[in-house]
Parts: C-alpha cells; sequence; structure tokens
C-alpha cells in the first residue's frame, strides 16, 4: 500500500511539474497532442460514443433539471472537440473557446487534456448532475455539475485498452448562448472519496442561492438613504419599551429532524406573512414551523429568497399574519453604542439580552456587526436593535467559549428584498418548498410534532 501511495504521489508531482511550467492552455495542448499523434494505436475514423440517457431519470434529478439540457449540449460539443484534436490532429485553436478566460489553466490542464493526450482517453458514456447555480438579477452567473465518466484508456505503461470510471466536477459560465468552463475537478475512482471531498469543498465554498423571480436579489447592500427610505431614528427607548414594541414581531423557528430530533433558530418580520432569519437554520430542512411570543404556531410554506454565503433567507408563511419590524440605517451605527437582541437560546423563547456595539467587520461578502451580546444555539436569524428600536442586524453566529466576540449581519444585506416584499401581494409572493430546494422528504406529523411547542393557529 505504500508503494501505491509513493508511486501516486510520484505521479501526481510528474503531472504538476511538467505542466505547471506551461505559460498558456494552448502550450499545455500542444504539448499532449505531440504525445498523442505519434500514437500508432489511434484511428481517422473513430468517433466519440454518448450514452447520456441517464441524465432523465427521476433518481438523478435535481432543483435544476431545467438547465440540463443547455449543459448536456455543451458537453457533447466539449467532449466531441476533444476527440476530434486526440484522434483526428484537430488543431488546438478548436479548444480555445472551450475555456473562460479566468479559468484555472492548471487545473484544466491536468484533467481533462492530460487524459487525453497522456492516455489517449475516450468517453464511452457520460451521466451528470448539477448541484449548484449561481444567479444575478435573474440570469446565471456560473453553475456547478457532477459527471460520472466511463473512459476507455491506454495505460501509462502501455498494453490493452480499458475502461476507466472517473468522478468529475465542472463549473461553467455561460458564453454565447453556451457555457464555457471555469474550472474542474477530477479523479479516478479508487481516489473517490478524496475527489468528492474536494468537490464538497468547492460546495460549500459555492454561492448557495435560492430565488423566485418575483424576488430577486444579490443580498448587495445599497445605498438605504436614497433608494430604501428607511425611516429616519427617532428618540431613544428604554430596552423595555424595544421589547413592547417588538417582542410579537420575533419569532421561533422550529425545525423538524430525523429520529425526533429537532433544531430551533430565530426570525423576525419584515412583512406580514414574511420571515426573516440565518440561512444556516433552514439549510437541510424539509418543513419549518414558527412559533410566536403567544406560543402561536404557523406553518411555512417555503423560501422565497435565500443566500448560503452571505447567509441570510427569507420564509414566507401560509397565512399572512404578523407585523413587521422597523429597519434601520446601519451606516448610522457607532462602536459603542447600546445595542439589544431577541432571540430563543436552547429553547427559551424569545429571550432579551443587551449588549455593545463592539465593530464592524467586512470579509469580502458579507458586512458583519461585532457585538458583546451573548449569541448561542437558538439566538441565530434573530433580531439585532439599535437604541431606537430599529433592527440593524441578524444576530448569526459566535466564537465557542468567547461570550462576547459575537456577530450579526448587517440589516443593509435585505434592504432591497424587505422593500419588493413590503409592495407585492402577499398571494403572489412565490416559493420554493423546502423539502423541493434540500430535496427532502416532508414530515408527515408535523402538526403532531408543532403541539410539543404550541398551540396552531385557527
Amino acid at each position: 500500500m505504500l508503494n501505491r501511495k509513493m508511486a501516486r504521489i510520484a505521479t501526481c508531482a510528474f503531472i504538476v511539474l511538467t505542466l505547471s511550467g506551461c505559460a498558456n492552455k494552448t502550450n499545455v495542448v500542444k504539448n499532449s497532442n505531440n504525445a498523442k499523434n505519434t500514437s500508432s494505436t489511434s484511428s481517422e475514423n473513430e468517433k466519440i460514443i454518448l450514452d447520456t440517457s441517464l441524465i432523465n431519470k427521476k433518481t438523478n434529478s435535481s432543483n435544476y433539471d431545467d438547465k440540463k439540457a443547455g449543459v448536456k449540449i455543451f458537453l457533447d460539443t466539449y467532449f466531441k472537440k476533444y476527440d476530434d484534436w486526440g484522434f483526428k490532429k484537430a488543431d488546438t485553436s478548436t479548444l480555445h473557446d472551450l475555456y473562460s478566460k479566468d479559468a484555472d489553466t492548471l487545473a484544466a490542464a491536468i484533467s481533462y487534456e492530460y487524459l487525453v493526450g497522456k492516455y489517449e482517453g475516450k468517453v464511452n458514456k457520460y451521466d451528470f448532475n448539477i448541484t449548484k447555480v449561481n444567479t444575478k438579477d435573474g440570469k446565471i452567473t456560473s453553475l456547478l455539475a457532477k459527471l460520472h465518466l466511463n473512459m476507455s484508456i491506454v495505460p501509462a505503461g502501455g498494453g490493452n485498452r480499458k475502461n476507466v470510471d472517473f468522478l468529475y466536477a465542472i463549473e461553467l459560465q455561460p458564453y454565447n448562448n453556451t457555457y464555457q468552463v471555469k474550472t474542474f475537478y477530477l479523479d479516478t475512482k479508487e481516489n473517490v472519496k478524496q475527489q468528492q471531498d474536494k468537490v464538497v469543498k468547492k460546495e460549500d465554498q459555492y454561492d448557495n442561492k435560492t430565488k423566485t423571480e418575483e424576488t430577486l436579489t444579490d443580498f448587495t447592500p445599497k445605498d438605504a438613504d436614497k433608494k430604501y427610505n428607511i425611516i429616519k431614528e427617532g428618540a431613544e427607548k428604554s430596552v423595555a419599551q424595544i421589547i413592547e414594541d417588538n417582542d410579537s414581531k420575533t419569532v421561533a423557528i422550529l425545525v423538524p429532524g430525523d429520529k425526533g430530533k429537532y433544531f430551533i433558530g430565530s426570525g423576525f418580520f419584515v412583512a406580514p406573512g414574511i420571515i426573516a432569519t440565518n440561512y444556516h437554520v433552514i439549510d437541510g430542512a424539509s418543513d419549518a414551523i414558527i412559533r410566536t411570543s403567544t406560543g402561536k404556531l404557523y406553518e411555512v410554506e417555503g423560501i422565497v429568497s435565500g443566500d448560503k454565503t452571505v447567509d441570510i433567507a427569507i420564509l414566507k408563511l401560509k397565512e399572512k399574519t404578523g407585523q413587521s419590524v422597523e429597519i434601520g440605517d446601519v451606516s448610522k451605527l457607532k462602536k459603542g453604542e447600546n445595542a439589544v437582541a431577541i432571540g430563543s437560546p436552547k429553547g427559551l423563547f424569545n429571550t432579551v439580552s443587551t449588549g455593545i456595539i463592539s465593530n464592524f467587520w467586512n470579509d469580502g461578502k458579507v458586512n458583519q456587526i461585532q457585538i458583546s451580546i451573548p449569541i448561542t444555539h437558538g439566538n441565530s436569524g434573530g433580531p439585532l436593535f439599535n437604541t431606537t428600536g430599529q433592527v440593524v442586524g441578524i444576530n448569526s453566529s459566535g466564537l465557542e467559549g468567547e461570550g462576547e466576540l459575537n456577530f450579526a449581519i448587517s440589516c443593509e444585506h435585505i434592504y432591497d428584498i424587505a422593500n419588493k416584499l413590503k409592495k407585492q401581494d402577499f398571494n403572489n409572493i412565490k416559493t420554493k418548498k423546502l423539502s423541493d430546494v434540500f430535496n427532502k422528504k416532508p414530515v408527515s406529523n408535523l402538526k403532531e410534532f408543532g403541539l410539543k411547542f404550541g398551540v396552531w393557529s385557527e
């Protein structure tokens, strides 16, 4: 086993050393092509055979099946062009438009060009599933697809051609009514666990956006004063007054899990029947319930819009109920100001906590407010109030063992969608069921589950 591992390491090192000196993709392709064209086993008349019938099977469906037809057209073209290059000596320029200008050329070279050029690789059949999609202003900016390839290759040391299965993840971006490759990952099924870990890591970094057409938003902070008519700050209020005004506008979110387990988060009304919370509160859920401060229960119809990267989700209830909070101007906040949070830590519904605004941070993706208010399991998704009782943040996370090092996502990220939803008729706001978004079977005893925590609204 040690010898096999060392051989694998040596092979990878050879590939990287061979390719790291390549100035661009054309050089990589030419080097592989020259090696390939000296082969006596290739045939001018060999044709690639594609079998993609499996992609239409329900067992391999996803939330993005409507994108498969366009992706399949690109992949068919992609594999065909490499077949023409590798076995029919087509010019390398035919491959250039397969890749975006900012493609990871080293990863690309190590992957498919290397297989075709070095090992005389030919695709016998493939199956794929789209796992992630990024959008902006209602248009796809990139997508991530998983492929299972069956290729026939000639072993590195020569010999008879054999069939090998590969797991292959490819990231595509739109280009001239089709797609281009941005980057991808490839490995044999001997190393499938290692490859799957790479793909999962990529998915975790990928913007996981779930949106309906009527409420498209990238949760990008906008100019609050000019665009959204944020209500001016009024007089400072006592903590007791802030709670009196907003306790009923804050909810607990209950998510049933497996084997009788459940998860609790928090949220708040941004419009009647519309709840803002953290994405991680409902991530992987099949169903969800909200519990108001009076103990009434309402079923979540679905997700209106969500972004895993920013960690925000907007949910719609099956009933139009509740009064929205007042969203404040985050730009007016200052370090050292007092702040108030409401949430349900450890299932202690609508618990009040106080502290100060400690600092402001941006990691390049999310504007965050550092607070000294304790945030623990169950607080996530709850509102952070300024001294005038306006919501300025969505409580999201804390550092384990550090009670006063906690964070809230700036409400700048929901200015746009909150403004849109307030103007829409509740019945016209479309959603996607949580069970569909996360490919989970709906809970059969949701009503019974809810009775552990309150009383269903009539």
